[in-house]
């Protein structure tokens, strides 16, 4: 073979080949594959969506060798962690223009979790935009990170919240309570010719909008309060069940956490449940929310059960006539979801009449137009005793015992019975599933490598991320703080290297 310079000997060109081969295959290990800056530049980006800035005191104080690459990005994410301002957790500098784009861009990216989310499932329910904060979800999420709060509280808080934003001009008007006895030209969920069968305060109390602009911080959700009332719902319940309903409580506050954390909100409940529905046990329960839930946050995608598994639930419902109850493969989904449902079925999603208010409600009163709003109807427990009927008139005034049954992403069967969603989150938190799913999400966000620890391949590749998701997700699990872990993954290899998709050896050759 002849090239520049004449002939190279056969041997010679093999031992050529070899030297460029051991060199291309070693170059995604070096522990020192980017230069100190590089990283910097890197995980500023990757934190703030910002160029960094090479002006910067950091920058040069990196360059210059003085300062840690990734001592300098956790400098990031303590500018953007919260303080309290007196109910509220808000950016300790709320003019710092790297802080706020942190909060967006962790509060974008936990948004991007929830498949459900990104849409209103009816045209009716963009009221719901106005009073209910639909990204409350993953505000839960954001608030672990800047709130400084351990990881496990996504699924054990009881109390709900909002984004306490700025930017934007917000009409910030209150539905008031007024009473509405002595108004004909009211025009309303009852019969407007019979003003006189309008019970006072039969409407919506305290109603503040949801915060319009960018993200500075989270507070707590203001109470509103409704009169449960069966003229002004829009569902299958029946007469008599919407009495007892109206039995059990004066009024009730619509945006109350139903226990759980993310499980008990009322935005992924309202976007996750059975719209327009009554409940009953068997087609209806509350099964897209326990699928999501299984895959936006323990990155489970079901089935995981065995056909072994399922003979204890397909033993319960022997003389079901439902298909899915009755098909083994069907059953290998439901074992999971509808024993998971059965834990929120106390509330169900119930919709005020679409003339609730009306333009001759001047704005001086509160309102002016009119108003459709989605809420979940809570129901008292009245009976304990469970039911296997495929439909089942009761379902949602029976305890909400369910069971928490799944294989987790090592493959290990996990069945706990829990009764209601509290129940629920403490046990799906008591697991470490939420922390390796949490970890997987970071990784791949991170450092771009993106594996899916439950679905499990094999090759160099796959088990040595996979190895190092785990440990991350598994540490989480005992620090809780979302803070660290992300310093964690920076520490990486995966991110350190320019090539982070070839196979990486922690500290290897």
């Amino acid at each position: 073979m002849s090239g520049l310079g004449g002939s190279v000997p056969r041997a010679g060109l093999f031992f050529l080949f070899k030297i460029v081969l051991i060199c291309v295959l070693s170059v995604p290990s070096l522990a020192h594959d980017m230069q100190p800056e590089e990283i910097y530049a890197k995980c500023h980006g990757r934190l703030s969506d910002y160029p960094v800035n090479i002006d910067s005191s950091d920058y040069k104080s990196v360059k210059a060798g003085t300062l840690d690459p990734i001592k300098a990005c956790e400098k990031i994410l303590n500018r953007t962690m919260f303080v309290n301002s007196g109910t509220r957790k808000l950016l300790k500098n709320q003019n710092d223009k790297i802080a706020i784009a942190t909060l967006r861009n962790f509060n974008e990216f936990h948004k991007s979790w929830f498949t459900s989310l990104g849409s209103i499932p009816n045209s009716q329910d963009a009221t719901l935009y106005n009073f209910i904060d639909h990204t409350e979800p993953a505000l839960f999420i954001t608030d672990a990170l800047f709130g400084n709060m351990h990881y496990s509280t996504i699924f054990t808080r009881q109390s709900s919240i909002r984004g306490f934003r700025r930017g934007v001009a917000t009409d910030n008007y209150v539905v008031r309570n007024i009473n509405f006895k002595n108004r004909k030209i009211f025009s309303g969920p009852v019969d407007r010719e019979k003003p006189e069968a309008i019970p006072e305060n039969v409407e919506v109390i305290d109603f503040n909008k949801v915060k319009q602009g960018y993200l500075t911080g989270i507070e707590p959700t203001p109470k509103m309060l409704i009169r449960p009332d069966g003229r002004m719902v829009r569902d299958e319940i029946t007469d008599s069940l919407l009495r007892s309903t109206s039995e059990d409580v004066a009024q009730f506050d619509i945006s109350k956490n139903a226990g759980g954390g993310i499980l008990g909100s009322m935005a992924y409940l309202n976007f996750n449940g059975e719209a327009n529905s009554r409940l009953n046990g068997g087609v209806r329960v509350h099964r897209r929310m326990a699928n999501n839930t299984f895959y936006d946050l323990m990155c489970l995608s079901l089935p995981t059960l065995t056909d072994k598994d399922v003979n204890a639930y397909m033993n319960k419902y022997k003389n079901s006539k439902l298909s899915f109850r009755k098909d083994k493969s069907c059953a290998q989904c439901h074992a999971s979801l509808d024993p998971f449902a059965n834990a929120a079925r106390n509330h169900m999603s119930a919709l005020t009449a679409s003339n609730t208010f009306r333009s001759t409600i001047s704005k001086k009163e509160g309102f002016s137009g009119s108003m459709t709003l989605r809420y979940l109807l809570p129901y008292k427990v009245r009976i304990n005793e469970q039911s296997n009927a495929d439909n089942d008139n009761l379902y949602h005034r029976r305890a909400p015992m369910g069971e928490l049954h799944y294989r987790n992403y090592d493959g290990k069967r996990v069945f706990q019975r829990v009764n209601g969603l509290s129940d629920l989150g403490s046990k799906i938190a008591a697991q470490e599933d939420i922390y390796i799913c949490a970890a997987q999400r970071y990784y791949h966000f991170l450092t771009g490598v993106n594996i899916s620890v439950a679905h499990k391949s094999s090759g160099n590749f796959y088990e040595t991320h996979r190895k190092k998701v785990v440990q991350i997700g598994k540490s989480l699990k005992k620090h809780g703080s979302l803070k660290r872990m992300i310093v964690d993954i920076l520490n990486t290899e995966a991110f350190k290297t320019r090539a982070p998709n070839f196979d990486l050896v922690e500290g290897g050759d």
